[in-house]
């Protein structure tokens, strides 16, 4: 029940721009590479803050990535919603990201760059 709520509030709050900030972390990840098959899932423990006022995602990896969205657009299935739109990062003009909240609960982020793609499992941080 926690992340349904969390994700219904995440949901809002990307939608909406209210200043909060939430904080996920990341339990699970792939890679996949272009035109390569992706990985399997690995397991981790990645910080992520998503801050709707500044419109921006950071993922703390090795290398932090602060990823600036612009406008999200967002697409219904009856078995999950998603929010995605094009980003930028530093040295990177051509991301895309994709946040898909599962009727479930599940949350994941995809991040889109042009060479490789990340796919990270949230769930809310403690």
């Amino acid at each position: 029940m926690k992340r349904l709520i969390c994700a219904l509030l995440m949901c809002f709050m990307m939608l909406f721009a209210s200043a909060q900030e939430l904080s996920f972390k990341a339990t699970y990840f792939k890679i996949r590479e272009t035109n390569k098959a992706w990985s399997t899932w690995s397991n981790t423990n990645i910080p992520v803050q998503f801050n709707s006022s500044l419109r921006r995602i950071i993922v703390f990896t090795e290398t932090t990535q602060v990823i600036s969205y612009g406008q999200l657009s967002s697409i219904s299935d009856p078995k999950y919603d998603t929010l995605y739109g094009h980003a930028l990062m530093n040295g990177h003009e051509n991301i895309y990201i994709y946040i898909i909240i599962y009727k479930d609960g599940d949350v994941y982020l995809d991040i889109q760059y042009d060479d490789i793609e990340y796919t990270y499992k949230l769930v809310p941080a403690d």
